[in-house]
């Protein structure tokens, strides 16, 4: 079975894979990277326990984290969708139920869009993805038009522990546009193997000088914890 740790490969196959096309590329357009279906293992599942439990859900964060924060895969699907027969590695168990890596598919959903920009983590055991978006269709800066002067009002950054102990970030420290008034507007979401579902809970200790945030939180044991930032009105 694949284990949780390797799964930085898919960030680093990735990377190779970018290098290949950029290599071979015709007309000097790049083909876009789909993952098509991806799992913790091929074939007949004879065992279970973690794949139907929340180290599946860890796993796959975590591969997520690591091939989408690249910025070069278009897409990453999750195979498949429902047990079947003995090929029992869904979404979902065969009456329905949703696994925790279904919960946790939609909780990466709902976090992971618009555009990747970059992150790092100084630790191997902590992956990180941060993307900017816009909550308002078309909102633009004043004065401005075009790609350059979109004005991106919410940051998404998931923070996967894939360690079998908590961890305190140490901190998270990352940029909002200069436009950004304050005080920011924080939300945070947690999915750890004590919790039935994905959380809301309260906002973490952040700090805010000349355009850079600190966030200060304890990450549970193979949590995934969701910050999510949007400007002060």
């Amino acid at each position: 079975m694949p284990l949780i740790e390797d799964t930085w490969q898919f960030g680093d196959l990735v990377r190779k894979t970018r290098e290949l096309t950029r290599r071979y590329a015709v007309g000097g357009r790049l083909p876009e990277i789909v993952i098509g279906a991806t799992n913790m293992r091929g074939g007949i599942v004879l065992e279970n326990d973690k794949q139907d439990g929340f180290y599946g859900a860890s796993w796959w964060a975590s591969a997520v984290a690591s091939a989408l924060g690249t910025g070069d895969v278009r897409l990453m699907n999750y195979f498949y969708l429902i047990d079947e027969g003995s090929r029992r590695k869904g979404l979902l168990f065969p009456d329905g139920r949703w696994k925790p890596v279904a919960r946790m598919t939609a909780l990466l959903a709902r976090s992971i869009h618009g555009e990747v920009i970059f992150s790092r983590s100084d630790h191997s055991g902590v992956e990180v993805i941060a993307t900017r978006s816009r909550d308002a269709a078309g909102a633009s800066q004043p004065g401005g038009a075009g790609p350059a002067a979109v004005a991106w009002d919410r940051l998404d950054i998931v923070v996967v522990n894939t360690m079998e102990r908590e961890v305190a970030l140490a901190p998270l420290t990352f940029q909002v546009p200069a436009s950004w008034k304050a005080p920011l507007r924080e939300e945070t979401r947690r999915y750890a193997p004590t919790d039935s579902e994905p959380l809301l809970i309260p906002p973490a200790a952040m700090t805010t000088a000349g355009g850079t945030v600190e966030i200060r939180a304890t990450l549970p044991a193979r949590a995934v914890v969701v910050f999510t930032l949007r400007p002060g009105s």
